[in-house]
C-alpha cells in the first residue's frame, strides 16, 4: 500500500493495525493535509463493515478537542476506509512503556480523555473499548481519543450479537465481561483502570491466562494503591476505588464527577509525587530516553515537512481586500445587503483578510467624504494597506438582473478581472451571487493570488445564512446595529429575520448573544442550542462557532475557549478569534498573561486595522493590564483605544473605570460625568459612578447615581440597580429601605442570584440567623445556574462561606470564600475582602495581613481594605500599625457624607 494513490489520498506510511483494521498515514491531495486513513480488513464480510461503519458514523457525531476528528467514510478501489485527523505524538500505552510520568501530567491526561467521553456520552456515545492503545498523546501532552470501532449510540440496537463481550479485557468493567447490557458507567471503570495502571505501572487485575483474569475482574480487589505507591494521596484512593466498583450502582455515575475529583486533587497541595518506584518488570522513562524519542521525532517531522515542500506549497499569508458597496442600479433600496451577501461568500476563502463595511466607513467619515466614489475608495483602500479592491454593481432589464464585479490591484489600480452574472428575477440573487464568488475566486487562483489547490468547498449562501431576501435584509440591519454597539435596537430586526426563517443560524446565534446581553437566559440557551443542531450540516467551522455560541450563553469558559483554540487552529490569521479567545480568558479566567499574548498577536496579524478591531483589543488588553496591576501599562492601551474610537463612550469609560479601580475617585467621578453628558445613553457609567462616589463615602449621592442608572438601563439589566441601593442601605443599616429595594429587584428579575445573596447576608449579619440565610442559599441553589463557570456560583459560594464561618467550620468556610472569589470577575474586590474577613474570623490574622497588602497594592485608596488590615495588625498584637491604618481610611472618608455607617463604627475595638 506504501505510495500507492487511492481515491485522493497518497499512502505514506502504516501506523498501526488490529482486529478492526490498518491505519496508514496519509496525503491528502485534494486538500494539502495530513491524514490518518483506517481501513477495512480484506475479511470480516457484512457484520465487520456494519461495525466499520458505526465507528465512523459514532466519531463523526463527536467534535471534542480530545477526540480524535472523522472527515469522511468512502469507498474506493474495492476499499473501504475512513479519512480521521492525522494526530502527531505516541499511544499511551508507548508513553506507559517507556517512561515515567509524575501524577500532575497523569491527572492532566485521564482529564483530557474524561473531557472527550463526556462530550461523547452527551451525545448518547459509549465508546466501550477505552485503553492506552487507543489515546494518542501529542508532544505537548494533549490527549485524543481514538478507535470508537466498538462504540455504540445508545438509542440504537447493537451490531454485536446478543450476549456478546467485545472490548480489550484487560480494561472490560464486570458487565461488559458477563455480556450485559452497558452504558456510559462502563467507560468510567475503564478509564479507573487506565488511571491505576499509569500511576501504580501494574495492572490491577492479575491472571496467567484469559480465563484467570476475567475471574479477577468479576471476582477481585484490585491491590492498594498505596501499597505500589507510597504517599499516594487520599483523594487519588478514593477515585480509583469509586472508578472501579465492580456494582455499576455503587460507580461514578456520570464521567463529570469523576472530572470534578480529579481536578480537586489535582489542585491539592503536595499531590504532585513523583511515579518513579520500582514496581517489578515495568519499565519506567529515564529523562534521557525521553529526550532521545522527542529529538528523534523532531528529526522526522523536519525531514518530512522538507519532503512536503516538492508536492505542495505551504499555507500563505491571505491578501488584503476590500469591498465597495454595490453599485445599485436598480433603484431596489433592498439590494443594500448584497455586499453583506458577497462578502459573507468571500470570507468563506482562508486566503481572503476582507475588510469589513464598518471599517470602510470609519475610513470614509475620517477623511472627510460623504461619499465614496471610486477615486477615494482607492486612496482609503491603499492608506491602511489593502492589495485588491473589489466593485461590484447589479444592474436590472425588466424582470432580469445581472450581477457584476470588476477587480484591481490597489497600487497600481490594474484591472485583474472583470466578471458577470445573469438572474432571470430577484429569486436568483443568491446563486448569483454564490456563482459571481466562484468566478472571483477562480480568477484569482489564475493570477496566483491564492493558491490554485484550494479547495472549491464553499457552501451556498442560501445554506450558510438564509434563502430569503427579506429575512437576510432584516438580518443586516440588526447585525449592523448590534457590531455597532446598538444591542437593544438590534433585536427586534434579528427577532424578525428569525421569524421569516427560522433556521437562519447567523441570525439565531446573534439572537443568543442579544438574549443573554438582556438576562433572558432562557430564550439566549434555546437559541443557541437550536443554532448548534442546525448547523450540524454546516461544516466544521459554522458548527464549531455554534458550539461556541452555546458555550459563551452557559458562562462556560473553559469549553468555549477550547473550542476557539479549536478554530485557530483551522485560521490561524483569524484576528477576531484572537481578540475574542483573550477577552474570555482575561475576562472570565484571569488569565492575563496568555490573554495579552493573544491580544498582541492580533494586533500583529491586523497592523493597518483593516479588520476595525484594533481598538476594541487595545480596550481588552488595557484592562488585563489594569487587572494584572499594571496601571501604566493599561492607561497607555486606554489611550491607544481613544484614538480607534474618537466618537464612542467606551474608551472614556474604560479610563474612568482604571481610575476607579486604582483608588482615583476624584478623577473617576469627573470622567464618568463626562462619560454621562456626552452619551446619556451609557447608563453603565452611572453605576460606576455610584460606586466612585460611596468608596468615598457619599452614599446620598452612590444612590442617586444608581437611580439614574435604574432609569436608564434595559428592563433585563435593573435588578442590578437595585441590589447596588439596597447594599448601601445595608452598610448604613437601614434595613428596611434594603429589603424594600430586594424585593424590588426580585419583582423584576426572581432569578435574581445577587438580590437572594444579599438577602441571605442581611438574614446572617443583622439578625445572626443562619437557618434564614441557609434558606437564601437553597433559593439560590434552586433558581440559578451553579456552574462553576458562572457570576451565580461566584455568589454562592461566598454567602455559603459566610454562614460556614458563622457556624465556626472556619477551614471549610475560607475555602468556599476563596472559590467564590476565584470565579468572581476580576473586577469583583468585594469577594476578596471577605476572605479577609474569614481569616480574621479564624484569628489567622498573619494571612490577613497578606491579603490585604495584595488588595493595597491594586488600590492604595481602599479604605475598606485598610479598615480590615487595621483589625488584623490589631489581632498581631501592632497598635502603631493598626492605627496607622485606620486613620489612612479616616483621610480617604473625610468628604463622607454625614451618617456614613462604616466610617462612625470604624474604631480600636471593631473593624467594618
Amino acid at each position: 500500500m506504501i505510495g500507492k494513490t487511492i481515491s485522493h489520498y497518497r499512502i505514506i506510511e502504516e501506523i498501526g493495525r488490529g482486529g478492526m483494521g490498518t491505519v496508514y498515514k496519509a496525503e491528502d491531495t485534494k486538500l494539502k493535509r495530513i491524514v490518518a486513513l483506517k481501513f477495512l480488513p480484506e475479511v470480516g464480510g457484512e457484520r465487520q463493515r456494519l461495525r466499520f461503519t458505526r465507528e465512523a458514523q459514532a466519531a463523526a457525531a463527536l467534535d471534542h478537542p480530545n477526540i480524535c476528528s472523522v472527515h469522511e467514510i468512502e469507498e474506493a478501489d474495492g476499499h473501504t476506509f475512513i479519512s480521521m485527523t492525522y494526530c502527531e505524538g505516541s499511544t499511551l500505552k508507548q508513553l506507559a512503556e517507556l517512561g515515567s510520568l509524575g501524577l500532575d501530567e497523569i491527572l492532566d491526561i485521564v482529564i483530557q480523555i474524561a473531557r472527550g467521553l463526556s462530550d461523547a456520552h452527551e451525545k448518547g456515545i459509549v465508546h466501550r473499548d477505552i485503553k492506552p492503545a487507543n489515546i494518542m498523546v501529542s508532544d505537548k501532552l494533549q490527549a485524543r481519543i481514538m478507535d470508537f470501532g466498538l462504540a455504540r449510540l445508545e438509542d440504537r440496537t447493537g451490531v454485536t450479537r446478543d450476549g456478546t463481550a467485545v472490548g480489550t479485557i484487560l480494561y472490560m468493567s464486570p458487565e461488559q465481561m458477563r455480556g450485559d447490557p452497558v452504558d456510559k458507567r462502563s467507560d468510567i471503570w475503564s478509564l479507573g483502570v487506565v488511571l491505576y495502571e499509569l500511576v501504580a505501572g501494574d495492572h490491577p487485575f492479575h491472571g496467567e491466562y484469559e480465563a484467570s483474569t476475567i475471574y479477577a475482574i468479576l471476582n477481585d480487589k484490585p491491590k492498594p494503591i498505596e501499597q505500589l505507591v507510597p504517599g499516594a494521596p487520599e483523594g487519588l484512593k478514593k477515585i480509583i476505588g469509586t472508578a472501579l466498583e465492580k456494582d455499576p450502582e455503587k460507580r461514578y455515575q456520570r464521567i463529570d464527577e469523576l472530572i470534578d475529583d480529579l481536578e480537586r486533587l489535582r489542585k491539592e497541595p503536595g499531590s504532585a509525587i513523583a511515579l518513579s518506584g520500582s514496581y517489578g518488570d515495568i519499565k519506567r522513562y529515564t529523562l534521557k530516553g525521553a529526550a532521545i524519542l522527542a529529538a528523534a521525532t523532531l528529526i522526522a517531522i523536519a525531514v518530512y515537512a522538507f519532503l512536503s515542500t516538492m508536492t505542495f506549497r505551504l499555507p500563505r499569508k491571505p491578501i488584503s481586500v476590500a469591498v465597495v458597496d454595490f453599485d445599485n442600479r436598480t433603484g431596489d433600496p433592498n439590494f443594500s445587503c448584497l455586499t453583506d451577501l458577497l462578502i459573507t461568500d468571500l470570507k468563506q476563502c482562508p486566503y481572503l483578510n476582507i475588510m469589513s463595511r464598518r471599517r470602510f466607513d470609519e475610513l470614509r467619515s475620517s477623511a472627510g467624504a460623504e461619499s465614496l466614489d471610486d477615486s477615494t475608495a482607492f486612496a482609503l483602500s491603499g492608506m491602511v494597506g489593502v492589495e485588491t479592491i473589489i466593485f461590484p454593481r447589479i444592474l436590472r432589464f425588466g424582470r432580469s438582473y445581472r450581477i457584476n464585479a470588476s477587480a484591481f490591484d490597489v497600487s497600481t489600480r490594474r484591472l485583474l478581472f472583470d466578471r458577470a452574472v445573469q438572474g432571470k428575477d430577484a429569486g436568483d440573487i443568491f446563486e448569483m451571487i454564490d456563482e459571481l464568488f466562484a468566478m472571483i475566486k477562480s480568477d484569482m487562483k489564475n493570477l496566483d493570488i491564492i493558491p490554485s489547490e484550494e479547495a472549491d468547498r464553499a457552501l451556498p449562501l442560501k445554506k450558510l445564512t438564509t434563502g430569503s431576501m427579506a429575512a437576510y435584509i432584516s438580518f443586516a440591519r440588526g447585525d449592523s446595529l448590534y457590531n455597532s454597539g446598538n444591542q437593544l435596537k438590534a433585536i427586534p430586526h434579528i427577532e424578525r429575520a428569525v421569524e421569516i426563517d427560522s433556521t437562519f443560524v447567523p441570525a439565531l446565534r446573534v439572537l443568543a448573544l442579544l438574549y443573554d446581553y438582556m438576562g433572558d437566559r432562557d430564550r439566549s440557551i434555546h437559541c443557541a442550542r437550536k443554532a448548534k443542531e442546525l448547523s450540524r450540516e454546516l461544516g466544521e467551522r459554522e458548527f464549531i462557532r455554534s458550539i461556541i455560541t452555546e458555550y459563551v450563553v452557559l458562562k462556560n469558559w473553559d469549553r468555549a475557549i477550547e473550542y476557539m483554540d479549536l478554530l485557530l487552529e483551522l485560521d490561524p490569521n483569524d484576528v477576531l478569534r484572537y481578540y475574542q479567545m483573550g477577552f474570555y480568558l482575561s475576562s472570565y479566567k484571569k488569565d492575563h498573561g496568555r490573554a495579552i499574548e493573544l491580544f498582541e498577536t492580533a494586533l500583529e496579524l491586523d497592523p493597518k486595522n483593516i479588520t476595525g478591531r484594533r481598538g476594541p483589543i487595545y480596550n481588552s488588553m488595557g484592562n488585563a493590564y489594569l487587572f494584572s496591576g499594571d496601571r501604566e501599562k493599561a492607561m497607555e492601551c486606554f489611550e491607544c483605544y481613544s484614538g480607534y474610537a474618537k466618537n464612542s463612550p467606551d474608551p472614556l469609560h474604560s479610563i474612568a473605570f482604571a481610575d476607579l479601580y486604582t483608588g482615583n475617585y476624584a478623577s473617576a467621578s469627573l470622567r464618568l460625568e463626562e462619560v454621562i453628558e456626552r452619551f446619556p445613553h451609557f447608563y453603565i457609567a452611572h453605576q460606576d459612578l455610584g460606586m466612585a462616589e460611596l468608596a468615598r463615602g457619599k452614599w446620598y449621592e452612590a444612590i442617586a447615581s444608581f437611580e439614574r442608572y435604574i432609569e436608564c438601563a434595559p428592563r433585563g439589566a435593573r435588578p442590578c440597580g437595585h441590589v447596588n441601593i439596597a447594599y448601601v442601605h445595608f452598610i448604613q443599616e437601614n434595613i428596611s429601605s434594603a429589603m424594600k429595594e430586594i424585593e424590588n429587584a426580585l419583582s423584576i428579575d426572581p432569578f435574581c442570584t445577587s438580590a437572594h445573596w444579599l438577602r441571605g447576608v442581611i438574614d446572617l449579619d443583622i439578625f445572626g440567623d443562619t437557618e434564614d440565610a441557609r434558606l437564601a442559599l437553597r433559593v439560590m441553589q434552586e433558581r440559578a445556574s451553579l456552574s462553576e463557570f458562572t457570576i451565580e456560583s461566584a455568589y454562592y459560594e461566598n454567602l455559603n462561606g459566610r454562614i460556614l464561618v458563622a457556624e465556626g467550620n472556619y477551614e471549610k468556610g475560607i475555602e468556599a470564600l476563596l472559590r467564590a472569589a476565584e470565579r468572581a470577575p476580576s473586577k469583583f474586590i468585594s469577594f476578596r475582602k471577605d476572605v479577609v474577613k474569614g481569616y480574621l474570623a479564624a484569628g489567622l490574622f498573619e494571612r490577613a495581613i497578606e491579603e490585604c497588602e495584595k488588595l493595597l497594592d491594586l488600590n492604595d485608596r481602599d479604605a475598606e481594605s485598610f479598615c480590615l488590615l487595621a483589625r488584623a495588625f490589631e489581632m498581631a498584637e501592632r497598635p502603631r500599625d493598626a492605627e496607622i491604618s485606620r486613620n489612612r481610611a479616616l483621610e480617604i472618608w473625610e468628604d463622607a457624607d454625614p451618617g456614613f455607617c462604616p466610617m462612625e463604627t470604624l474604631s480600636p475595638q471593631g473593624y467594618l
